[in-house]
């Protein structure tokens, strides 16, 4: 059996006011990823850096940790923790990161978007 996999990482960019507000010019040593707060892009970083972010959101405060190419929330202030629960992720996840009660949105950014197929054998 054959599965073909299609992912495109969807984007709250079309809704932000300011899409190159801060845009890193250097290359990225992993993914260059955004943060995204009430459409705005609060925060930039480097998978491929090891380094620990935070931002506040409605709730309180929200932090990232980036580490071998992958990231997570490590610590929330919210009701249900759901951003915590989905663990680490890397380029090759299919969601990106939600906090939906602190409305932040983690995202690989566009400057690398790009669509990609995958080939699964079963």
């Amino acid at each position: 059996m054959l599965i073909l996999v299609f992912k495109f990482i969807p984007t709250m960019f079309n809704r932000t006011n300011n899409s190159l507000n801060g845009a890193p010019n250097e290359q990225a040593k992993g993914e260059w990823l955004v943060v995204v707060y009430r459409g705005e892009i609060v925060q930039w970083f480097d998978s491929g850096v090891d380094a620990t972010y935070t931002v506040k959101g409605n709730v309180g405060d929200l932090t990232i940790e980036v580490k071998d190419g992958k990231w997570h929330v490590s610590k929330v202030d919210c009701l249900n923790h759901n951003c915590e629960k989905m663990g680490w992720v890397d380029a090759d996840s299919i969601l990106p990161i939600q906090c939906i009660p602190n409305g932040i949105y983690i995202y690989i950014s566009y400057l690398q978007m790009q669509f990609k197929i995958k080939i699964i054998f079963i």
